[in-house]
């Protein structure tokens, strides 16, 4: 099985660099998709979407 981690930007940057549909377009694939902790981290409700993408996938 393949994976793909989501690292954490440097410097308190919020950025990541994957769309909610890309990483269900992997998931379903059967792709694994990591994130590092925090990556992400306030972002709101960008955030929000990665959980239910991954939740939904």
């Amino acid at each position: 099985m393949k994976t793909i981690g989501i690292l954490k930007e440097p410097n308190n940057d919020n950025r990541v660099c994957m769309l909610p549909d890309t990483v269900k377009k992997l998931v379903s694939q059967g792709i694994n998709v990591l994130f590092e902790s925090h990556a992400g981290t306030g972002l709101g409700e960008v955030v929000g979407f990665f959980r239910t993408a991954l939740d939904q996938s």
